[in-house]
């Protein structure tokens, strides 16, 4: 089973992305939300075997741009949470 990993909270301000981290298995996914976004600003290693996504209205919101990772747009979120068969939202 497929999890969407769902992180609302910037690495800077809580230890949940490493606890996400810890549970992640093949064929997951990070979706970097609302302050989830400022992982582009840590030093924070993500597995280069998971897909990872920016939120692309985030990213805007607070001025900054993906360099290394892709975006997704709303939509994008939508057709991820249904390609997964379970999301989990880390704060």
């Amino acid at each position: 089973m497929t999890t969407l990993h769902i992180v609302s909270c910037s690495p800077f301000s809580s230890d949940s992305l490493q606890r996400c981290l810890s549970l992640l298995a093949e064929g997951d996914s990070l979706l970097f939300i609302e302050n989830g976004v400022y992982i582009l600003n840590s030093s924070v290693q993500l597995p280069s075997t998971i897909a990872c996504y920016l939120l692309e209205e985030d990213l805007l919101a607070r001025g900054l741009q993906a360099n290394a990772l892709p975006t997704a747009n709303y939509a994008d979120f939508v057709r991820l949470v249904c390609e997964h068969d379970n999301s989990i939202s880390w704060t």
